[in-house]
C-alpha cells in the first residue's frame, strides 16, 4: 500500500510499530514475542514534552494485526513540528534515522487517498496547527502480514524528538526486544 511509505504516515507508524516492542508478553505474528524495557515521553534535558501518552500500548496479534490502544495528548497547541528520529539495534547499529517536517508531510499526505485513510484510522491530524487535546485509539487494526517474514529477533532502541515553535519540544523514548 502506497500510504504506508508516505512520510506523514510512515514516521508515526514506524514509531507505533516500534512501540509494539514495548508491550510485555504479547505474542506477535510468525511466533515472535515482544518484551518491554522502556517507554516514556521524558526529554533528556528535563523539558516538558508537549505530546504525552496515557495508557498507551500496542498489540501485535498472532495473525499479524497491529492494534494500538490508549491515548496521545497534545498538551499545547502547536503549528510547527520538526521530527528527528534515530532507531538503533540493541548493539547500537542505526536501523533508521532522519528528520522530517511533519507539518509539510501531513499536508502532502492529505492529497493521497490511501494516506488519508491511514491518517483517519489513527486520528492523525492532516495539517498544522495541531490543536490541544487528546486522541484515543479505538481498536482499529492494520494488517502487517506482508512483513511477517522480515521479522528477526533482536533489540531495538528509538529516540524521537520533535521541535515545535518557541522552545516547546516533544520526546518519545523506547526500548524493547523481539524474541522468537
Amino acid at each position: 500500500m502506497e500510504s504506508l511509505s508516505h512520510p506523514a504516515v510512515a514516521v508515526p507508524l514506524l514509531a507505533l510499530l516500534s512501540l509494539a516492542l514495548l508491550t510485555p508478553g504479547t505474542s506477535a505474528c510468525n511466533g515472535f514475542r515482544l518484551a518491554v524495557k522502556k517507554a516514556d515521553t521524558k526529554c533528556a534535558d528535563g523539558s516538558p514534552s508537549v505530546l504525552t501518552m496515557r495508557d498507551f500500548s500496542v498489540m501485535l496479534t498472532p495473525d499479524c494485526k497491529f492494534v494500538p490502544k490508549g491515548c496521545v495528548k497534545a498538551n499545547k497547541k502547536f503549528a510547527q513540528a520538526e521530527v528527528s528520529y534515530v532507531i538503533k539495534s540493541s548493539t547500537g547499529v542505526p536501523l533508521a534515522e532522519g528528520t522530517k517536517n511533519a507539518c509539510e508531510a501531513m499536508e502532502e499526505a492529505s492529497k493521497n487517498r490511501d494516506a488519508i485513510m491511514m491518517m483517519d484510522m489513527f486520528q492523525l491530524p492532516k495539517k498544522c496547527p495541531v490543536e490541544e487535546g487528546e486522541k484515543c485509539a479505538d481498536g482499529k487494526t492494520v494488517d502487517i502480514s506482508q512483513w511477517k517474514d522480515k521479522l528477526t529477533p533482536g533489540g531495538i532502541k528509538a529516540e524521537v524528538k520533535i521541535k515545535h515553535e518557541g522552545d516547546m519540544v516533544s520526546c518519545l523514548n523506547f526500548e524493547g526486544a523481539l524474541k522468537k
